[in-house]
């Protein structure tokens, strides 16, 4: 008749709901704790990623977001191109399964139809942005050292950016030195109106009268 009495009593009744529910808690706890170790818990989706590396502003890892990003856009969030990067940009990724590798003009993306050669920039994709082309100049010119390339320039054009011969500098004794492909330098005799490349060091040779 006590234990009844005990039990029917608000106070007791109430101490006994409140750890009757502590104990299923815990028992509720310990099966998560359980299927998340067992691996039942799926973890969180990965946000769609590209990198943007060599000469920009801010390299790094950008997240692209489920809405179509293009290639613009994407090295506008890496800050541009730095001084000294180039104007054309290579772009790797995978699409349809197939590894691909593009080579983007960027000037082009700004001319007629360059809409359609700014490409979507997917999942995974990276972008190198190479140091812009140089060529070096020395010997009897104004100031000797290396020079950006700008795409055609040619022979001529690079003397007059080098501030053109000394007064000692013979016309007849500029030189090109260029690599070849089985890593052979080539000494060439250019004409002033050909196109340089990439490396090219001009050397002007002091006129023997």
């Amino acid at each position: 008749m006590r234990m009844i009495e005990r039990w029917g009593r608000p106070q007791g009744l109430r101490a006994g709901v409140a750890a009757l529910a502590l104990a299923w808690g815990a028992v509720a706890a310990q099966g998560t704790d359980d299927r998340a170790a067992a691996g039942d818990v799926a973890p969180a989706a990965r946000e769609p990623q590209a990198s943007v590396l060599g000469q920009v502003n801010r390299p790094g890892r950008y997240a692209i977001g489920p809405a179509e990003l293009r290639l613009s856009e994407l090295l506008a969030m890496a800050g541009g191109i730095a001084p000294g990067g180039s104007d054309q940009v290579v772009l790797t990724g995978r699409r349809q399964g197939q590894a691909v590798r593009l080579v983007i003009d960027l000037p082009g993306l700004f001319g007629p139809g360059g809409q359609e050669k700014d490409v979507p920039v997917l999942d995974g994709d990276a972008v190198w942005v190479d140091r812009q082309a140089r060529v070096y100049v020395y010997g009897e010119v104004q100031r000797p050292g290396a020079l950006r390339l700008e795409r055609g320039m040619t022979l001529l054009q690079v003397l007059a950016t080098g501030g053109g011969l000394t007064a000692r500098g013979a016309d007849k004794g500029v030189r090109v030195h260029r690599k070849a492909p089985d890593g052979k330098v080539r000494v060439l005799q250019v004409a002033p109106d050909e196109a340089l490349q990439d490396g090219d060091v001009v050397t002007v040779r002091e006129s023997v009268f």
